[in-house]
């Protein structure tokens, strides 16, 4: 089953490396990029008290932080009572800890949180929310901001309320704003990096050739065994695709760039040395569970895979090609206030009390970046002294990563590009006819 990671904000400045640990993701803002991306599948490992890892790659700690009493947690208004749904499309061990985390508030206060774990999240809310049948809200990354403000799908709540956006590090609060309507709140960074199996893997790649040399001493498809996993799909290639300076497309200049010679050369690059070692079903669950079964030494994923890995493993930089640099898309995941919010007030406030609660709880946030590998925008865990290697795992590639474009021309690129993309992995057309496709199917989508 694909899954859309379609994220990231527009970043206006440059941003210092704690910046960055804590969400700010690097000002290069060439283009923008589509995802399916990040929900694992079972076995998930998280603990039960919220406070690290049980896989012991995190560092939380069962005490709260010195600096924790600085940072005021959001907690409900008197008389705030209501119930409210947030929907999200979180599997396995993230699902878990948003769980338990939702019933920690439902006991604590009076309004009351429902969850609804929605599969194929993007046509459920497009369908449901006009049909007046949709949630208070949903998660998902920034870049549906502008999309779904242009259909109607989102409410402006920027009167409503009393979270500070000086919470949050660098320029995450721009990944909840479209044209001055906010519509949610920011809680999390990401990007996809190199996870290496650390049982078959002594030490993580610096080089291609040393990432090659691994693949092909692992690769044995008669035995169950590839030397590489790597779902194909636009949001997880896209830092091969950048890694010679190409792009999918650039909101500044209002340009397409998949047909670019620099595009191309990077995509030729994942067909020619990376395909070869991969299962050929190179869809989501198949890649992702091949890695997580023990049968790939190496995958690339994001922060939403790793609590869901039984055996000891590491998270590295993507190894660059030779003469290039992966520029992997990074995002920020947010809770989107849905339109919903504007018909009845009882349920908004009880939604809002959730959300502000949520994201400026500093425990909350430090849970995630334990447990999950989540990359907090709370600026209360900014220097990174407080979140575990999972998420210093993920940092170079969110440094030198690109963002993405929330404008509402982004996201009829998606399909084009992936489908066109397919027929060149299947020999049916070259990358550069494929490439030049996608553009003309995208411009008679946009016209």
């Amino acid at each position: 089953m694909p899954m859309d990671r379609r994220t990231l904000v527009k970043y206006l400045g440059t941003v210092s490396a704690a910046g960055a640990l804590a969400g700010c993701i690097s000002a290069k803002e060439t283009d923008s990029g589509n995802g399916d991306g990040g929900n694992g599948d079972e076995n998930g490992n998280g603990s039960d008290d919220g406070n690290g890892s049980d896989d012991g790659n995190g560092n939380g700690s069962d005490e709260g932080s010195e600096t924790d009493g600085e940072w005021e947690t959001l907690e409900p208004e008197e008389g705030v009572t209501g119930s409210a749904t947030l929907w999200h499309d979180r599997e396995s061990a993230e699902q878990e800890l948003l769980a338990e985390i939702v019933d920690e508030f439902n006991e604590q206060y009076e309004p009351t949180i429902s969850l609804n774990q929605v599969a194929d999240i993007d046509d459920r809310t497009r369908t449901a929310i006009p049909a007046g049948e949709g949630p208070e809200g949903f998660e998902w990354a920034h870049d549906w901001a502008g999309t779904y403000w242009e259909e109607g799908l989102l409410s402006d709540q920027s009167d409503n309320l009393r979270v500070d956006m000086e919470t949050f590090t660098g320029d995450a609060p721009n990944a909840v704003e479209w044209e001055g309507n906010v519509v949610g709140l920011p809680h999390a960074a990401e990007t996809t990096s190199l996870i290496y199996n650390a049982e078959l893997v002594d030490e993580p790649p610096e080089t291609f050739e040393e990432l090659e040399a691994i693949m092909e001493e692992h690769h044995d498809p008669d035995n169950g065994m590839y030397g590489f996993t790597f779902p194909i799909d636009p949001y997880f290639y896209s830092g091969y695709a950048h890694a010679y300076g190409g792009f999918y497309y650039d909101e500044e200049a209002d340009e397409l760039g998949l047909s670019n010679e620099e595009t191309v050369r990077g995509l030729e690059f994942i067909i020619d040395e990376l395909y070869p070692y991969m299962p050929r079903d190179y869809g989501y669950e198949a890649q992702a569970n091949t890695f997580q079964s023990g049968n790939a030494p190496f995958t690339i994923n994001g922060p939403w895979a790793v609590g869901n890995l039984e055996f000891e493993y590491g998270i590295a930089p993507q190894p660059s090609p030779p003469e290039g640099e992966p520029e992997p898309y990074t995002g920020i995941s947010n809770i989107y206030f849905a339109s919903a919010m504007d018909d009845d007030e009882e349920r908004a406030a009880a939604f809002r009390s959730f959300v502000e609660w949520f994201v400026t709880d500093v425990d909350v946030q430090r849970r995630q970046a334990d447990e999950l590998g989540y990359i907090p925008v709370h600026a209360a865990l900014a220097d990174g002294d407080e979140t575990g290697d999972d998420v210093s795992g993920f940092m170079a590639d969110i440094e030198r990563g690109r963002a993405m474009p929330q404008g509402p021309k982004m996201d009829p690129v998606w399909t084009p590009l992936e489908e066109e993309f397919e027929e060149a992995l299947n020999d049916n057309k070259s990358v550069q006819e494929a490439m030049e496709d996608a553009e003309e199917r995208i411009r008679d989508n946009w016209d």
